[in-house]
């Protein structure tokens, strides 16, 4: 029995599907859903030199969006970072500015 509980205390890469204060979401990175239905992070739509914060459904080959978050304040490189605060208010950064 003590072989066996010792198997379950040994860490495993954990795949994260939730945003915290310590792990915010920067371009590149993707934080998909547990069920792997959603995807969240990211994008930029075809040729487009924006990029946005969304929601889309991972699974799907064209990339379908669900949500978009910054509509209005585009980020026009790929330096943004998206973290959320202590007050649990989601925070978008481009470069050193807070959108």
């Amino acid at each position: 029995m003590k072989k066996l509980l010792l198997c379950f205390l040994i860490r495993f890469p954990v795949s994260f599907d939730t945003i915290t204060p310590i792990h915010s979401v920067k371009e590149g990175n993707i934080i998909v859903s547990n069920g792997n239905v959603f995807a969240f992070g990211f994008f930029s739509p075809g040729n487009s030199r924006n990029h946005y914060v969304g929601i889309w459904y991972n699974q799907i080959p064209e990339q379908t969006m669900v949500w978009v978050a910054n509509r209005d304040s585009l980020i026009n490189d790929a330096s943004g970072v998206l973290s959320i605060n202590n007050q649990g208010n989601l925070v978008l950064h481009q470069g050193n500015q807070t959108l």
